[in-house]
């Protein structure tokens, strides 16, 4: 059964307190948080964005969820997992601050933010799936601990599916490095020589410093 596929009109230029108001009745005419049960606990999967990008949804959105939760007696974190990649979202600590930094914090979404360090090893789990493609799924613990994950996704132009949305969104976003490692590992580096000027760009990205100048 397919599911059922809600929008609003949004006109070009229209400002949020419009587009708030419009969230709101989308979330109560759809009924999408009626299937979650009172009095228990949530994560609202989001992605806070990268350093220097507005491409993120903002936390006024995440408000209003927030407050219908509430109503419901659901007491929700706002989450997400660090990225394998060098920058602000490869650890626990510097990955919040960017949050922060985004406007994500308690005041503005009701929400605390919890992310988990995979470094950790009590963080993590892996859930046997048996899959075309993944065998263990590695994911945080967090996740399958809690009763109920509501995605918040925006979505994006990707190199090698199109589009990034929700299904990017719970299914790489909730794995572990390890989790995170493996759905990659179908990729390996391709070298252009006659395309490289020899700025060493790549290596001072390199997470793993596996490039050397030679």
């Amino acid at each position: 059964m397919k599911s059922k596929v809600y929008y609003i009109s949004v006109k070009n230029l229209e400002d949020d307190n419009s587009l708030k108001s419009k969230f709101e009745l989308l979330l109560d005419k759809s009924g999408i948080l009626k299937p979650i049960p009172d009095s228990i606990s949530s994560v609202i999967k989001i992605h806070f964005g990268e350093e220097g990008n507005t491409g993120f949804i903002k936390p006024g959105f995440v408000k209003i969820l927030a407050e219908k939760l509430i109503n419901k007696k659901i007491n929700s974190k706002l989450s997400d997992s660090n990225t394998l990649y060098k920058g602000r979202r490869t650890n626990s600590g510097d990955h919040t601050n960017l949050a922060m930094e985004h406007g994500f914090s308690l005041d503005s979404t009701l929400c605390k933010i919890e992310i988990p360090e995979d470094k950790i090893k009590e963080n993590t789990i892996t859930i046997p799936l048996n899959g075309n493609f993944i065998k263990n799924a590695h994911v945080l613990k967090l996740y399958k601990e809690t009763p109920f994950i509501i995605a918040m996704s925006h979505f994006k132009g990707h190199i090698m599916t199109g589009f990034g949305g929700s299904l990017k969104n719970i299914g790489m976003g909730c794995a572990s490095r390890e989790g995170k490692l493996a759905q990659h590992s179908d990729l390996s580096p391709v070298i252009y020589k006659d395309n490289c000027t020899g700025c060493g760009e790549c290596i001072k990205v390199c997470p793993v410093n596996a490039i050397t100048e030679g």
